[in-house]
Protein backbone atom coordinates (compact mmCIF):
# COMPACT_ATOMS: atom_id res chain seq x y z
CA UNK A 1 0.00 0.00 0.00
CA UNK A 2 1.79 3.16 -0.88
CA UNK A 3 2.28 5.66 1.84
CA UNK A 4 -0.49 8.05 2.69
CA UNK A 5 0.27 11.56 4.91
CA UNK A 6 -2.56 10.85 7.84
CA UNK A 7 -3.99 14.98 7.89
CA UNK A 8 -4.10 14.85 4.48
CA UNK A 9 -6.07 11.86 3.96
CA UNK A 10 -8.42 12.91 7.44
CA UNK A 11 -8.86 15.98 5.62
CA UNK A 12 -9.66 14.47 1.86
CA UNK A 13 -12.14 12.44 3.77
CA UNK A 14 -14.06 15.34 5.22
CA UNK A 15 -14.13 17.02 2.17
CA UNK A 16 -15.21 13.46 0.00
CA UNK A 17 -17.80 11.75 2.87
CA UNK A 18 -19.31 15.03 5.36
CA UNK A 19 -18.89 18.50 3.36
CA UNK A 20 -19.51 17.01 -0.42
CA UNK A 21 -21.78 14.25 0.82
CA UNK A 22 -24.31 17.00 1.76
CA UNK A 23 -26.64 18.15 -1.62
CA UNK A 24 -27.66 21.20 0.29
CA UNK A 25 -23.82 22.19 0.11
CA UNK A 26 -23.06 21.08 -2.86
CA UNK A 27 -26.11 22.87 -4.43
CA UNK A 28 -25.21 26.27 -2.65
CA UNK A 29 -21.64 26.21 -3.45
CA UNK A 30 -20.04 25.88 -6.76
CA UNK A 31 -17.20 23.06 -7.41
CA UNK A 32 -14.74 26.53 -8.33
CA UNK A 33 -15.73 27.88 -4.85
CA UNK A 34 -14.47 24.78 -2.96
CA UNK A 35 -10.73 25.19 -2.75
CA UNK A 36 -9.30 22.45 -1.73
CA UNK A 37 -5.96 23.16 -1.02
CA UNK A 38 -3.80 19.66 -1.78
CA UNK A 39 -4.74 19.93 -5.01
CA UNK A 40 -2.36 20.82 -8.16
CA UNK A 41 -5.11 23.47 -9.11
CA UNK A 42 -5.10 26.95 -7.90
CA UNK A 43 -7.14 26.15 -4.75
CA UNK A 44 -9.08 29.31 -4.52
CA UNK A 45 -9.42 32.38 -6.45
CA UNK A 46 -7.09 35.86 -5.85
CA UNK A 47 -9.76 38.12 -6.66
CA UNK A 48 -13.34 37.34 -6.15
CA UNK A 49 -16.80 38.60 -6.77
CA UNK A 50 -20.38 37.94 -6.17
CA UNK A 51 -20.15 35.04 -8.52
CA UNK A 52 -17.45 33.16 -6.57
CA UNK A 53 -19.41 33.43 -3.48
CA UNK A 54 -19.86 31.99 -1.39
CA UNK A 55 -17.28 30.06 -1.36
CA UNK A 56 -15.65 27.58 1.39
CA UNK A 57 -11.86 26.69 2.52
CA UNK A 58 -10.34 24.66 4.70
CA UNK A 59 -7.08 24.91 5.69
CA UNK A 60 -5.45 23.47 8.39
CA UNK A 61 -4.65 25.23 12.02
CA UNK A 62 -3.01 23.97 15.22
CA UNK A 63 -1.77 20.49 16.46
CA UNK A 64 -0.92 19.65 19.79
CA UNK A 65 0.14 16.11 20.62
CA UNK A 66 -2.13 15.36 24.00
CA UNK A 67 0.00 12.24 25.22
CA UNK A 68 1.87 9.01 24.77
CA UNK A 69 1.71 5.33 26.13
CA UNK A 70 4.32 2.98 25.29
CA UNK A 71 1.95 1.70 22.04
CA UNK A 72 0.59 4.93 21.19
CA UNK A 73 0.96 8.33 20.50
CA UNK A 74 -2.08 10.82 20.46
CA UNK A 75 -2.52 14.06 18.80
CA UNK A 76 -5.06 16.64 18.33
CA UNK A 77 -5.24 18.43 14.93
CA UNK A 78 -7.47 21.28 13.64
CA UNK A 79 -9.01 22.85 10.57
CA UNK A 80 -10.46 25.93 9.92
CA UNK A 81 -13.73 26.25 7.65
CA UNK A 82 -14.00 29.25 6.19
CA UNK A 83 -17.09 30.49 4.72
CA UNK A 84 -16.58 33.68 2.08
CA UNK A 85 -19.66 36.02 1.29
CA UNK A 86 -19.22 38.98 -1.61
CA UNK A 87 -21.57 40.87 0.29
CA UNK A 88 -21.40 43.36 3.86
CA UNK A 89 -24.87 41.94 4.49
CA UNK A 90 -25.00 38.33 5.89
CA UNK A 91 -27.50 36.86 3.78
CA UNK A 92 -29.80 33.64 4.12
CA UNK A 93 -27.08 31.57 2.62
CA UNK A 94 -24.24 32.41 4.91
CA UNK A 95 -26.55 31.18 7.87
CA UNK A 96 -27.83 28.05 5.86
CA UNK A 97 -24.70 27.40 4.64
CA UNK A 98 -23.82 27.07 8.42
CA UNK A 99 -26.39 25.51 9.44
CA UNK A 100 -26.09 22.26 6.58
CA UNK A 101 -22.46 22.07 7.26
CA UNK A 102 -23.51 21.46 10.92
CA UNK A 103 -26.12 18.78 9.74
CA UNK A 104 -23.40 17.24 7.55
CA UNK A 105 -20.90 16.55 10.18
CA UNK A 106 -23.82 15.46 12.42
CA UNK A 107 -25.06 12.72 10.08
CA UNK A 108 -21.59 11.53 8.74
CA UNK A 109 -21.49 7.70 8.93
CA UNK A 110 -20.52 6.45 12.65
CA UNK A 111 -18.63 3.04 13.58
CA UNK A 112 -20.64 0.39 15.48
CA UNK A 113 -19.72 1.84 18.32
CA UNK A 114 -21.24 4.96 17.23
CA UNK A 115 -17.93 7.26 16.71
CA UNK A 116 -17.26 9.72 13.73
CA UNK A 117 -13.93 8.36 12.89
CA UNK A 118 -14.42 8.84 8.74
CA UNK A 119 -13.46 5.03 8.72
CA UNK A 120 -9.70 5.54 9.68
CA UNK A 121 -8.36 3.20 12.17
CA UNK A 122 -6.22 5.62 13.79
CA UNK A 123 -8.81 8.82 13.76
CA UNK A 124 -10.67 8.63 17.41
CA UNK A 125 -12.99 11.32 17.11
CA UNK A 126 -14.12 14.51 14.66
CA UNK A 127 -16.22 17.80 16.03
CA UNK A 128 -16.75 20.96 14.46
CA UNK A 129 -17.66 24.25 16.39
CA UNK A 130 -18.01 28.19 15.84
CA UNK A 131 -15.28 30.48 15.65
CA UNK A 132 -16.31 33.72 15.37
CA UNK A 133 -16.97 35.43 11.68
CA UNK A 134 -15.21 38.50 11.00
CA UNK A 135 -15.10 41.03 8.18
CA UNK A 136 -10.99 40.29 7.09
CA UNK A 137 -8.63 42.87 5.23
CA UNK A 138 -7.89 39.61 3.49
CA UNK A 139 -11.35 40.24 1.67
CA UNK A 140 -10.24 43.21 0.88
CA UNK A 141 -7.17 42.32 -1.05
CA UNK A 142 -9.34 39.81 -2.97
CA UNK A 143 -11.21 42.67 -4.27
CA UNK A 144 -14.51 41.71 -2.18
CA UNK A 145 -16.11 43.65 0.94
CA UNK A 146 -17.60 40.40 2.58
CA UNK A 147 -17.33 38.05 5.62
CA UNK A 148 -15.46 35.23 6.53
CA UNK A 149 -17.35 32.96 8.64
CA UNK A 150 -15.23 30.34 10.74
CA UNK A 151 -16.00 27.16 11.87
CA UNK A 152 -13.33 24.75 13.45
CA UNK A 153 -12.93 21.23 13.10
CA UNK A 154 -10.99 19.27 15.63
CA UNK A 155 -10.14 16.02 15.29
CA UNK A 156 -8.72 13.31 17.67
CA UNK A 157 -5.80 10.67 16.66
CA UNK A 158 -3.94 8.34 18.31
CA UNK A 159 -1.09 6.86 16.42
CA UNK A 160 -0.22 3.23 16.96
CA UNK A 161 4.13 3.44 17.65
CA UNK A 162 4.41 0.02 15.30
CA UNK A 163 1.67 0.05 12.54
CA UNK A 164 1.51 3.65 12.09
CA UNK A 165 4.87 5.86 12.89
CA UNK A 166 7.19 3.07 12.39
CA UNK A 167 6.09 0.91 9.91
CA UNK A 168 3.79 3.65 8.11
CA UNK A 169 0.89 1.19 7.30
CA UNK A 170 -2.35 4.37 6.86
CA UNK A 171 -6.00 2.80 5.75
Amino acid sequence: MAVQDPFEQTIKKIWSEVIEKNSEITDMVKVGNRAKRWTSEKPRKNRIGSSDAPEIDVFPSSFTRTGRTSSSLMITHGWIIALTTASKDIDKRYTLLIWELLRAFDQAERDSDGQFNLGLDYVQSVEISGVDPSDQDELQQRGASGWTGLLAITVDFAFDLQKHLRDNELE
